[in-house]
């Protein structure tokens, strides 16, 4: 039987983080997927940038048209740009609830992500304190003696309370 080595088990679990990743954006709905593609979108220097050009080049042409009138051709948003207003409040009030969505779906998704791994700590926890606990008795067996004064051995044996470390932190944080 092959040993794995440290190489393997990370590729292992690399492979197991992306699986569960996959898993999720199979998951998504169409909706969630747009909310999602349009938060990339958005969220983009692209975006950015191409928005103030258009938005500059509205304004400077209904600028240069409103003043050179004479020649036939009028503005078709003149100072103060009430088009140009109504069309980014469309673009805010519809842009704003797509992003929302996004964002409480990668929310959820985060909230899914620390649980997981507060179940995995616990557990790594228990079996820290379960292996520490063996060697002890292996220890105490073999006659080696744990005298080190600097660390409390009996201590780390103890179950961990997580809901005392939980009060604790949310006392020092005036929660």
């Amino acid at each position: 039987m092959r040993k794995e080595g440290l190489d393997d088990v990370t590729e292992k679990n690399i492979k197991t983080a992306e699986k569960i990743e996959d898993e999720h954006k199979n998951e998504r709905s169409r909706g969630q997927k747009i909310a999602d593609g349009f938060a990339v979108a958005v969220g983009s220097w692209t975006f950015i940038i191409i928005q103030s050009l258009i938005l500059f080049s509205w304004i400077v042409a209904n600028v240069y048209f409103a003043k050179n009138a004479h020649a036939g051709i009028k503005p078709w948003d003149a100072y103060p740009f009430i088009l140009l207003n109504l069309a980014l409040s469309f673009q805010a009030a519809y842009t704003g609830p797509i992003l929302l969505m996004s964002s409480n779906r990668q929310t959820k998704l985060s909230e899914e992500r620390k649980s997981l791994d507060m179940q995995v700590n616990l557990l790594a926890e228990e079996e820290s304190t379960l292996t520490l606990k063996i060697l002890c008795r292996m220890a105490e067996k073999l006659g080696v003696e744990l005298d080190d004064d600097s660390i409390d051995i009996e201590a780390l044996q103890k179950k961990v309370r997580v809901e005392k470390i939980q009060k604790k932190i949310h006392e020092n944080l005036d929660l």
